[in-house]
C-alpha cells in the first residue's frame, strides 16, 4: 500500500535544519535589535521637558499685536460670532474648508 503524500506543514515540521536555519535568523535579528535599540530609540528614554510659560505680550505705543487691539470696541470690527474674520478664513471658505480646521 502506497503512503499518503505529506501535506506542506507535515513536512516543514520534519525539516528540522530548516528551522533550525530560521530560529538562528531569528535570535541574531533579535540581538543586532537589542544593539540597534538605543541608538534608534534611545530619545524615548529621556526625561521630558519642563515647558515655561509664555512671556507677556508686549505692550505698544498704538496698543495694536497682530489682529487684536487693546481697545476692546475696536475688536468688534474684527469678530462676528465670536470668531475672527482674517482673509485666511475666507481663503478657508473657498477651498471648502470645515470650520473646525481653521485656526
Amino acid at each position: 500500500m502506497a503512503q499518503k503524500p505529506l501535506s506542506t506543514a507535515a513536512a516543514e515540521r520534519m525539516n528540522l535544519v530548516a528551522q533550525d536555519e530560521i530560529w538562528k535568523y531569528r535570535l541574531k535579528a533579535e540581538g543586532e535589535a537589542r544593539q540597534n535599540w538605543a541608538q534608534n530609540w534611545g530619545f524615548l528614554t529621556t526625561p521630558v521637558e519642563e515647558v515655561l510659560p509664555s512671556p507677556p505680550v508686549p505692550k505698544t505705543t498704538q496698543g495694536f499685536i497682530g489682529w487684536r487691539s487693546g481697545v476692546p470696541n475696536l475688536n468688534k470690527g474684527l469678530e462676528h460670532d465670536c470668531e475672527i474674520r482674517s482673509c485666511k478664513g475666507a481663503y478657508a471658505k473657498e477651498l471648502g474648508w470645515p470650520k473646525q480646521g481653521i485656526h
